[in-house]
């Protein structure tokens, strides 16, 4: 991560996301939570370039869902995780919520700027 070259190519980042992502089968159900958090802390320490892929990630999962999904029952993680139902999409909002609370002002004045320009027109689609 400490290479001189932007956020997006050096991949650490993807990775480092997938920790939680992907490898939440491995990890222990009890511990999930303080993965994510851990994640965010290391994240929330990198500089701002490091968060495309972050904004790439919850950019994938708004486009994945069908129109006919009722989105409380998809984003629930608490209650996916609970019965072992874990959805993809919870575990991202999950982890978003983790860095985003670990987030200084200056990264989270950024959102307003994503949420306009990458968001709202996958609403339009």
């Amino acid at each position: 991560m400490s290479l001189p070259v932007p956020g997006n190519v050096v991949g650490s980042v993807r990775a480092l996301l997938d920790v939680v992502l992907k490898n939440c089968t491995q990890l222990m159900r009890s511990q999930v939570v303080s993965w994510m958090n851990a994640v965010g802390l290391v994240l929330t320490a990198l500089p701002d370039t490091y968060w495309s892929s972050l904004n790439t990630k919850v950019e994938e999962v708004i486009r994945s869902i069908q129109p006919s999904v009722q989105p409380f029952q998809l984003f629930n993680f608490s209650g996916s995780q609970s019965v072992f139902a874990e959805q993809h999409c919870s575990y991202v909002l999950a982890l978003t919520h983790a860095i985003w609370h670990h987030a200084g002002i200056g990264q989270l004045s950024q959102l307003p700027q994503f949420l306009r320009e990458t968001l709202k027109p996958v609403d339009c689609e």
